[in-house]
C-alpha cells in the first residue's frame, strides 16, 4: 500500500519499495482454502522482502505436517520450508 513520503531519513529507507518505486507498507494475510482469513501480520515498511516478512510472521509457526502453502510468484520461501514437510504450491 502506498504511503506519504516520511520525513525521517531512517523511516524513509525502510518504507521505500524498489519494486513499486514509491514509499509503501506491506501486510501479509493468511487464508484457508475456503477464503477465510486466518492471520494478518504486523505492518512493515515496503523495503522488507517477502521472504523476510514470511519468516517474521506467525504463519510459519502454525504450519503443520502435510499442509500446503500457496504464495505469489514473488514469495521465494522454498528454502524456509525445507525440512518442515510443508509443501509449496
Amino acid at each position: 500500500m502506498k504511503t506519504q513520503k516520511p520525513s525521517d531519513p531512517l523511516v524513509l529507507r525502510q518504507m521505500w519499495s524498489s519494486y513499486k518505486y514509491d514509499h509503501t507498507v506491506k501486510v501479509q494475510r493468511g487464508c484457508e482454502s475456503t477464503g477465510a482469513i486466518t492471520s494478518i501480520s504486523s505492518t512493515y515498511g515496503g523495503s522488507i522482502s517477502n521472504k523476510e516478512l514470511f519468516q517474521q510472521s506467525v504463519v510459519a509457526e502454525y504450519l503443520q505436517l502435510g499442509e500446503f502453502v500457496m504464495v505469489d510468484k514473488r514469495y521465494c520461501i522454498l528454502d524456509v520450508l525445507q525440512g518442515s514437510e510443508v509443501q509449496l504450491t
